[in-house]
């Protein structure tokens, strides 16, 4: 099973390469929390932590090595990694959140960060009882904006374009070999400070 037809996707993308990001984050943000070495579980990672499971997984996909894939459970609450990555390291992310369209709440989103700083964000979701559709910043050479004007607005941005996106910005997600680690994964557990002692 490809995880792009998960329930459920939650995926982060960082333009660097896994030993790269790694090391910064032994040295540097996020403070509370160390990279450690983990099995790799795709494509059955399950939706939230469990005592056998890491409840957040990186990995260089075999694919494109040059990057870090970064997929957290939904209860992770993962998303220091994504601060950590451009805010305090500077580097290009890119993250989205996918869902099946007979969750309760389903949304489709796409964030893109660069230079700091938040770059880009396209959302479409159902928050009861209505959807909504959000855009925010620069829009990026391979949206399809003429799409944003839907009459329906859960039309407005569905999984494929998301994905189309996704493969645009650098991420072939519908690749299997971008499924697969190309060396060592990791995930991050709580560090051992001082005062903890």
């Amino acid at each position: 099973m490809n995880p792009t037809t998960r329930d459920f996707l939650n995926l982060a993308v960082i333009a660097t390469p896994l030993p790269q990001f790694i090391a910064e984050c032994h040295t540097g943000p996020p403070d509370r929390f160390a990279p450690q070495e983990t099995n790799f579980c795709l494509p059955s990672q399950p939706y939230s932590e469990s005592p056998e499971v890491a409840p957040m997984l990186l990995w260089a996909p075999k694919s494109n090595p040059d990057l870090t894939a970064f997929m957290p459970h939904v209860q992770s609450g993962g998303y220091f990694v994504v601060n950590a990555a451009y805010l305090n390291h500077g580097h290009r992310v890119v993250q989205v959140r996918i869902t099946s369209a007979s969750e309760e709440y389903p949304i489709n989103e796409f964030i893109s960060f660069s230079s700091g700083k938040m770059q880009r964000i396209v959302r479409a979701m159902r928050d009861s009882p209505r959807w909504q559709f959000y855009a925010e910043g620069e829009v990026q050479p391979y949206e399809n904006v003429s799409a944003y004007t839907a009459r329906k607005i859960k039309d407005r941005l569905v999984r494929e374009t998301v994905l189309q996106y996704l493969s645009a910005w650098g991420a072939p997600v519908e690749e299997a070999a971008f499924w697969l680690p190309a060396g060592k994964c990791f995930t991050f557990a709580p560090r051992q400070l001082p005062y903890d002692a």
